[in-house]
């Protein structure tokens, strides 16, 4: 199976798109959203561990970026 998205509420009877998103979304944006939100995690998980005031200044970043992936708000 090459797309398997579940990111949002619309997703085919609650469990998950598999050809193209009922959103519109199709394979590849799906699996690009996946990479970036676990390289979100990443970040935000290796943020945590170093314990530097820099969290404030990615805070928005990751914001933004997670935002970008939510049904409909920009994955054109």
């Amino acid at each position: 199976m090459s797309m398997f998205c579940f990111q949002c509420q619309e997703t085919l009877n609650n469990t998950g798109c598999t050809m193209k998103g009922v959103c519109g979304k199709n394979e590849n944006v799906a699996n690009l959203q996946d990479l970036l939100i676990d390289e979100l995690k990443d970040i935000s998980q290796n943020l945590e561990h170093s314990q530097t005031e820099k969290i404030s200044e990615y805070g928005p970043f990751i914001m933004r970026a997670l935002f970008s992936t939510i049904t409909n708000a920009n994955f054109d």
